[in-house]
Formats: structure tokens, C-alpha cells, sequence
């Protein structure tokens, strides 16, 4: 399965989804995170903690799912937060490129490891 998900908690309570990408990632695929996590999913507003393998293939319109998934403001009003976790240097620059293209970088951050993320997209 290229994508697997988790639902994770913070030490307060919040939670958060967890994904792990590899191999060729589908639209189908990106759909399974935002059904949850986009407006009336279940974890609505939440943030997301997506790891991708440096060897994770993103179709055209894969990329174009994925440049919107924070679009939708979530409960608190505030699109939720996306951390990245990649090694792979072209696939950082070419997410970057498409997400300041699509104007969602602002909530969207690239971490080289899982700790640093995690603790920024624990941050309120």
C-alpha cells in the first residue's frame, strides 16, 4: 500500500494524522487523508504529519490533490498544519515550487526528520 495512516495523539489530547508514503502514490490514495481531514471528516482541521520515502512518485494530479489539502480552513478557522518529512532533495524542491504555486506554503513546512516535525506541528 503506497500510503499508510495513522491517527496519533498529542500528550494533550489533540490528535493528529500520520502518514507514510512510498512507491507510487495515486489521487485515490491523497483522497484517504483528505476525507478525514478535510471539511465534515472525522479529524477536520487536524494536522497532518506525512513522511514520504525519497523514492515516492506523485503523479500531475496526485500533486494537484496535495497543494489543496490545507485549502479548507479547519475548526478553529486556521487551515491545519502540514509537516513534511523527505530525504529526498528533488522531491522537496519540487513539492515547494507546486505548493508557493498553489499559495498553500504558508501552513506547509519540510522537516530532514520525524522528531522535528512532530514538534512543530504540535504547536498551537
Amino acid at each position: 500500500m503506497p500510503i499508510q495512516i495513522s491517527v496519533e495523539t498529542f500528550a494533550d489530547g489533540r490528535k493528529y494524522l500520520r502518514s507514510v508514503s512510498s512507491g507510487r502514490v495515486t489521487p485515490h490514495d491523497v483522497k484517504q487523508i483528505t476525507t478525514r481531514t478535510g471539511p465534515g471528516g472525522e479529524l477536520e482541521g487536524a494536522p497532518l504529519l506525512s513522511i514520504l520515502d525519497g523514492k515516492v512518485e506523485l503523479d500531475p494530479e496526485t500533486r494537484k490533490i496535495f497543494s489543496t489539502m490545507n485549502a479548507d480552513t479547519g475548526k478553529n478557522g486556521n487551515p491545519a498544519k502540514i509537516a513534511i518529512v523527505t530525504s529526498s532533495a528533488p522531491l522537496r524542491v519540487m513539492l515547494s515550487f507546486v505548493l508557493r504555486f498553489s499559495g498553500s506554503a504558508e501552513h506547509i513546512k519540510f522537516f530532514p526528520n520525524e522528531a522535528e516535525a512532530l514538534r512543530w506541528v504540535e504547536v498551537v
